[in-house]
């Protein structure tokens, strides 16, 4: 701003005397490449004249000085209260004049510097853009579990048991069948077995008939108690199965008749 001309002061009352002294203290700042300093005193030395006609050139003058310090000293600035100062005085410098002279029209560096700083301020302000969250993925539904059959496992239980009671069964006839054929033969004159106290080969065939006649003795027990546990399961599975499906008589107007009625 060196060599700038300073606004003419025809009155040299106490208005303006602080002015004249504000502006040249600012001059010294902006000199010195303090450009906010410089921006702050200006605005304070405008502040103490009125938007008169009389002081019009001097308010416009010293404006422009201000908004040319802001502008450098804001350059690049993101400090939302650093751009308010700095538009503060200019607002109301344009309130000021509009309300004295609605005809009168901004300097042109007040205009272009005040619209600089008020989109700057408006960008900084502006809410954050909504980022709309990502669709939660539905979790797919479990498989179809088959239908139950609960007379199945009495059914394949109730045959299992069936089974070994027959198995018993043979076991009780193998064993009473050895045990007769060993008794004929320690009963045998030709070999002359003694009961009480056999020896020899008529000891091998006491033994031989002894365990033979313990597998019918378990057969025999075991067989009845197996035949008779499957055979009530099967009865069981049997009136389940006979609940899971079922004719059912069907009366209608002018019909008779049945239905075949199957439940999972």
């Amino acid at each position: 701003m060196a060599g700038r001309t300073k606004p003419a002061a025809r009155d040299k009352g106490a208005e303006l005397r602080g002015f004249e002294a504000g502006f040249a203290a600012g001059q010294q700042q902006f000199d010195r490449g303090e450009f906010l300093e410089a921006a702050r005193t200006w605005a304070a030395a405008a502040a103490l004249l009125p938007e008169t006609a009389e002081h019009r050139s001097n308010r416009a003058a010293i404006h422009e000085y201000m908004a040319d310090a802001y502008e450098r000293a804001l350059a690049g600035s993101e400090d939302p209260e650093l751009l308010r100062e700095g538009l503060a005085p200019l607002d109301r410098y344009a309130e000021q004049l509009a309300a004295a002279d609605p005809a009168a029209a901004l300097p042109g560096p007040v205009v272009t510097v005040r619209e600089d700083l008020r989109a700057r301020l408006e960008r900084l302000e502006a809410p954050p853009p909504v980022v709309e969250p990502e669709p939660v993925a539905k979790p797919e539904p479990p498989p179809a579990r088959p239908p139950t059959r609960p007379w199945k496992g009495l059914a394949v239980g109730g045959g299992v048991a069936l089974a070994g009671g027959v198995a018993m069964l043979s076991l009780f006839a193998v064993g009473f069948t050895r045990a007769r054929a060993r008794t004929k033969e320690f009963d045998d004159p030709a070999r002359g077995c003694a009961l009480s106290g056999p020896e020899g080969e008529c000891a091998e065939i006491y033994s031989a008939g002894k365990s033979a006649n313990t597998l019918a003795v378990v057969g025999l027990v075991t067989a009845p108690l197996l035949v008779g546990a499957g055979v009530a399961m099967l009865v069981l599975a049997t009136r389940r199965r006979g609940q899971a499906q079922a004719l059912t008589p069907t009366l209608g107007r002018g019909f008779v008749g049945v239905s075949w009625e199957r439940r999972f």
